[in-house]
Formats: structure tokens, C-alpha cells, sequence
């Protein structure tokens, strides 16, 4: 029959001394370690007790509870610096730098994000522009044949007149050697008619 009082039924019993507390609580309360509570209860000479689990527990005086486990000065001058807090400043410090480098990245994704969007707008006029480049390139292709095309025809053109100028110089040759040739004729006859007539002695 257990006793009702023991500490196996009141594992975290408080008294007017103090509290029961394992090792565990005490270091979870000061957040410490457990080594760090065996020292502070040895050197504090707080009684201890084994419950009728086989857990050692401490009688917590009630200031080491209370002002004591709440304020980290104190707790310093134990020579126990709080390590919960120094833990939470640690993640803190983490949480922060993780902040700032995703700040940092976004920053940059969103310099990278501009750049992209001028490398765009840039390309997009470059090829504007080298669309007209073409545009004017093929205009002037093609005036160069509409020229190319009425010179071939001017000569053409020139050809022909040679041509019709030849063929009328040489008409106009051939009239003349006929003027010529009846001149001659002419002049013949009449020769002929002067003999003719003295002939008969008119």
C-alpha cells in the first residue's frame, strides 16, 4: 500500500519549501541542460529524492521557480547562462539572414526578370528593325530591275532606230543612184537627139 503523501502520487508536488521537480522539468523550466541542473543542485545543496518510479527529483525552493527561472540575470549569476534564450537569438539570427537572402534573391529574380524584359523589347526591336532593313533592301531591288528592265527596252528601242535609220539611208541611196542613173539617161538622149538632128541637117 502506497503512502498517500509519497512522491510517486505527487511527482510535481508543491510544499512550503519548495517544488518537486525531476531533473528534466528543472532543465526545461531553466533552459539549461540536464548537466548543467545536477551542478546547479549540487552546488545549491537542494535536497533530492528518488520517487517510487526511480526518478530523482529536487525540491525546488519556490524563488528558484519563480524570479530566479524568469529572470536571465539571475540565472547569470548562478554562472548558468539561459540557453533557451541564446537558442531562440540563434534561430532569430537564422530567421533573419534567411530573410535577407531571400530578399537578396528576389531582388536579383527581379533585376533578372527587367533584364529579360529588356533583352526582349531590345530583340524585338532589332528585328523591327532589320525587317525594314529588307523591306527597303527589296524596294530597292526592285527598282533597280524596273530600271534595269527600261534600259534593256531604251536599247532595244535604240537598236531599232539604227536599224529603220539604216534601212532609210539606204533607200534614200538607192533613190539617189536612180536619180543618177536617169540623169544620165537623159543627158544621153539628148545627145543622141542633137546628132539625130544634124544627121538629117536641120
Amino acid at each position: 500500500m502506497h503512502n498517500r503523501d509519497s512522491l510517486a502520487d505527487r511527482p510535481a508536488d508543491a510544499t512550503t519549501d519548495g517544488q518537486w521537480m525531476t531533473v528534466a522539468e528543472l532543465a526545461a523550466m531553466r533552459g539549461i541542460s540536464m548537466g548543467s541542473v545536477t551542478r546547479l543542485v549540487r552546488r545549491q545543496g537542494w535536497q533530492r529524492q528518488p520517487d517510487n518510479q526511480g526518478l530523482v527529483r529536487v525540491l525546488v525552493p519556490h524563488d528558484a521557480t519563480s524570479t530566479r527561472a524568469k529572470n536571465p540575470a539571475n540565472q547569470a549569476a548562478d554562472g548558468f547562462p539561459d540557453k533557451q534564450a541564446d537558442v531562440i537569438r540563434a534561430l532569430r539570427k537564422r530567421v533573419e539572414a534567411a530573410e535577407r537572402r531571400a530578399e537578396l534573391a528576389e531582388t536579383r529574380a527581379r533585376k533578372a526578370e527587367q533584364a529579360r524584359a529588356a533583352a526582349e523589347a531590345t530583340a524585338g526591336m532589332e528585328r523591327e528593325r532589320a525587317a525594314a532593313q529588307i523591306a527597303r533592301a527589296e524596294a530597292a531591288l526592285a527598282t533597280e530591275r524596273k530600271a534595269r528592265a527600261a534600259a534593256e527596252a531604251a536599247a532595244q528601242e535604240i537598236v531599232q532606230m539604227d536599224r529603220a535609220v539604216q534601212i532609210a539611208m539606204q533607200a534614200e541611196a538607192a533613190q539617189l543612184r536612180q536619180l543618177r542613173q536617169a540623169e544620165t539617161a537623159r543627158r544621153a538622149l539628148g545627145r543622141l537627139g542633137r546628132l539625130w538632128a544634124a544627121w538629117r541637117g536641120d
